[in-house]
C-alpha cells in the first residue's frame, strides 16, 4: 500500500476476522487497527441510529423489524416495529427467538444483542473484530511479516506491530495476535488459520496427501450442443 496522502491506517477492520501478512505499507499513520464502532457511545446512539452503543446495556430486537434494537416496547412502537421481544438463542447466537422453542435442542432464548448471555456484558460487541461466523465465536485476527512507515510515499518501511488496539473492546491476545511468523500464529490458541497446499490438490492428479501429480486442464467445450428443442417438428403438427 502506498498512500498519496497520509491517512490514519491502511487496513481498518470494523467487524469479523482478518489475516494480514507480508504487506509493505508506506505513508500511513498505522498499519492495521480493528475498531468496534458501537463500543463508543459518541458514535452510536439509539435515537440517531438503529444499532445503539455496545456499553453493557441488555439490548433486545424489535419483533417487527430486525433493524431496531430496544430495551422496552415503547422504543419499538415509536418506529412502528412491533414489540421489544426478540433475543438470541444461547446455543445459536445468530438465531433470533422469542421463546425457548425456537432454539435448537437444549438452548434457551436468553442472549442479548451483545455479550454471551450474562448481565450487563459489553464483550463481545456483536460481530466486532475478532468475532467470526457460526454463533458469535471468538476467532482472533492475525498479523505477521508486515512493514510500515509514515513519512511520505518514499519512506523506508520497517517492522512494526501489525495490529493496534482500536477501542477497549478489541484486545491483544484475545481479539488479535501480533505474531513473529506464520508458524507462531498457527500455534496460538483460538486461531483457525492453516496453510493450504499450493498448488491446490484439486488442480492436480495423483496423491492428494502429497500434492504430487500433473496439473490437469479444463475439459474442452463441445463445438456444438444438442438441445431437446433441436429437432424437426413433424409437418402435420406445425402451426398453420
Amino acid at each position: 500500500f502506498v498512500g498519496d496522502q497520509k491517512i490514519d491506517r491502511a487496513i481498518h477492520p470494523r467487524s469479523g476476522i482478518l489475516t494480514a501478512h507480508n504487506n509493505t505499507v508506506q505513508n500511513y499513520g498505522e498499519g492495521v487497527a480493528g475498531y468496534a464502532y458501537r463500543a463508543r457511545s459518541d458514535y452510536y446512539d439509539y435515537f440517531k441510529n438503529s444499532w445503539p452503543a455496545c456499553d453493557g446495556t441488555q439490548w433486545k430486537v424489535c419483533s417487527g423489524s430486525f433493524a431496531y434494537a430496544c430495551k422496552e416496547d415503547s422504543e419499538c412502537a415509536a418506529v412502528g416495529a412491533g414489540e421489544c421481544t426478540r433475543r438470541f438463542c444461547s446455543n445459536s447466537k445468530d438465531t433470533l427467538c422469542t421463546t425457548d422453542r425456537e432454539c435448537p435442542a437444549g438452548g434457551t432464548c436468553s442472549v442479548f444483542l451483545d455479550g454471551r448471555g450474562g448481565i450487563s456484558e459489553s464483550y463481545p460487541c456483536r460481530d466486532q473484530p475478532g468475532i467470526g461466523p457460526g454463533g458469535q465465536k471468538a476467532q482472533p485476527m492475525m498479523g505477521w511479516g508486515n512493514k510500515f512507515c509514515s513519512d511520505g510515499p518514499g519512506c523506508t518501511p520497517v517492522d512494526r506491530v501489525d495490529f493496534i488496539k482500536g477501542r477497549d473492546s478489541t484486545q491483544a491476545d484475545r481479539d488479535y495476535f501480533n505474531c513473529t511468523s506464520q508458524t507462531d500464529c498457527e500455534s496460538k490458541t483460538g486461531t483457525s488459520y492453516k496453510t493450504y497446499a499450493y498448488p491446490h490438490p484439486l488442480t492436480t492428479t495423483g496423491s492428494l496427501a502429497t500434492g504430487t501429480g500433473t496439473v490437469t486442464t479444463a475439459p474442452t467445450r463441445p463445438s456444438t450442443r444438442t438441445s431437446p428443442m433441436d429437432r424437426t417438428v413433424p409437418r402435420d403438427r406445425r402451426s398453420r
